[in-house]
């Protein structure tokens, strides 16, 4: 993957237009935000592999295998992971087309959108109660949770944040940044898989407690206040002089 010095890597160019969120070249914000949007990820994928749909509608990685090997013998399982695969690439389209055109804090905000309406799909009875049971609330609620994670992670790939929805690539460019010393680097990215793995518990054991609905609540509310915080924070200290950093993340999958 092409890149400049240490700790820098190429990322997906991002428009003038959308500003790039300049705010992120303060480490700090990053790590937060990192944290925060990969905590979000982590969790609406905690709360769906355990209820409502019974698959991975955030972590992406591995599931054209699985799409194979569905089609081949579980027809209707499938189409599911289909749809969640398909609706995330569309996400991501919406994202890519968004972020040059309103900037990606705001695009942050329109991922907020289909999140709500999932939760309002499993508040209205489009909660699977079983793994074997597929019914047209279940696949909807697949697709909009997948979009909104296409959304998010397209959104997040085209500025300095990198991916926040899975971890595998992250993790790769981890061990290479720890092979070579990148201890910034590699503690960002670690930053994130512990975001995202403190997500999934999160979703895990917050249906103990609470209802999927309100869960999926709770990320509405956490991606709405982490994408105003960006706004925010950009308006006031972007332009601003201070600190920057040559920490780059590459989009890795």
């Amino acid at each position: 993957m092409p890149g400049g010095g240490k700790g820098e890597l190429a990322m997906t160019p991002v428009s003038p237009g959308s500003a790039g969120l300049t705010v992120l070249s303060r480490r700090w914000v990053l790590f937060v935000a990192g944290w925060f949007l990969s905590f979000v990820a982590g969790s609406v994928n905690g709360v769906t592999t355990v209820a409502l749909v019974f698959e991975r509608t955030t972590h992406i990685s591995g599931r054209v295998n699985d799409l194979l090997r569905d089609l081949a013998f579980d027809l209707p399982e499938g189409l599911l992971v289909a749809c969640i695969i398909y609706s995330f690439v569309a996400g991501a389209a919406a994202a890519g087309w968004l972020v040059p055109r309103v900037g990606p804090a705001r695009t942050l905000l329109v991922t907020a959108v289909p999140l709500a309406l999932g939760a309002a799909l499993v508040w209205a009875g489009g909660a699977s109660g079983a793994k074997e049971v597929y019914t047209g609330m279940r696949y909807a609620v697949a697709a909009v949770l997948s979009f909104a994670a296409g959304l998010q992670n397209s959104t997040t790939s085209q500025v300095k944040l990198g991916r926040t929805t899975h971890v595998t690539g992250d993790l790769t460019d981890m061990g290479i940044a720890i092979a070579a010393a990148d201890w910034a680097r590699a503690a960002f990215l670690f930053t994130k898989h512990a975001g995202f793995a403190a997500g999934g518990v999160a979703g895990f054991v917050g249906i103990r407690y609470v209802t999927p609905a309100t869960v999926l609540l709770a990320c509405v509310i956490a991606i709405t206040g982490t994408a105003l915080a960006l706004l925010i924070l950009d308006r006031r200290l972007g332009s601003k002089p201070g600190r920057t950093d040559a920490l780059q993340v590459a989009g890795s999958c």
